[in-house]
Formats: structure tokens, sequence, C-alpha cells
């Protein structure tokens, strides 16, 4: 008898959103980013917080962003550790700082077109990748 390969792909762990974190996701899944931004003091943050630490508010709202910003930081990823992850080797894990106020940062993966291009300081721009039935991931490719 023939034998069939009839596993699929692994697939990488998604994220598990939390009650702070939930519209963040909500907002990727609709492909839209969104910040956690205090209502008083105007203040982003993210990750999600649940009291401002610049006026202790603890009224926030989630405003859409411009999806741009600048790699603050970067590391080209070539041991999975989950299986998953081979498939994509290597990889840029990156740091982006967002335009929209100094200081606010995303972590995040980049595509492999960008791994001989990517450097510190270069602009980049929010894409959504589709890793499930309606969940995307904002992920960042150079602009």
């Amino acid at each position: 008898m023939a034998s069939s390969n009839t596993e699929s792909a692994p697939r990488r762990p998604l994220p598990v959103p939390d009650p702070l974190s939930e519209r963040f996701w909500a907002g990727a899944a609709e492909g839209r980013l969104v910040i956690q931004r205090c209502a008083a003091c105007r203040h982003y943050f993210h990750p999600p917080v649940s009291r401002c630490f610049h006026c202790g508010s603890e009224d926030f709202r989630y405003d859409a962003v411009s999806g741009h910003g600048r790699v603050d930081t970067f590391t080209v990823t070539r041991d999975a550790r989950n299986a998953a992850f081979k498939l994509i080797q290597p990889y840029i894990v990156a740091w982006i700082e967002l335009a929209e106020q100094d200081g606010l940062r995303l972590i995040c993966n980049m595509p492999a077109e960008d791994l001989d291009r990517v450097a510190i300081g270069a602009p980049v721009e929010v894409f959504f990748e589709p890793v499930a039935a309606g969940r995307q991931l904002p992920q960042f490719r150079l602009r």
C-alpha cells in the first residue's frame, strides 16, 4: 500500500488576546492598526496598559494610526525552536518605532524580501498577514 503524506505544515502560534489587547487584535483582523491612547493626555501605549503612566487616567481609546514608522533595531533569526518558523527562516524580527510618537514601538516580523536591505532607521509601513480564518498579524515592510 502506498503511503500518503496527509500532515499539514505546522502552524505558527497565534496571539491570545486578553481584555487589554483584544481591541488591538480586532483592529488587525480588520486590516487596521489601532493603538491604545489615553483619552485624557492623548499619549499612546503599546503594549496596552490599564493606567496611563503620564497622567494616571484609566480612560483609554484605540485610535487608528498611519502604519508608518522606522526600524529602531532588528535581528535576523536563523534558529527556529518551533517547527512552523523553520518554514520562513531566516526571518527578520524588528522593533518598529511608529511615526505618531517617540518611543511608541511594536515588535514584528518583516518579510524575507527585506532581508538584504533592512537597516536601523529604515522607513517602514504596516501590512497585515493572514494567519488563520479571521485573523491577521500586523507586520512591517520597507517603504
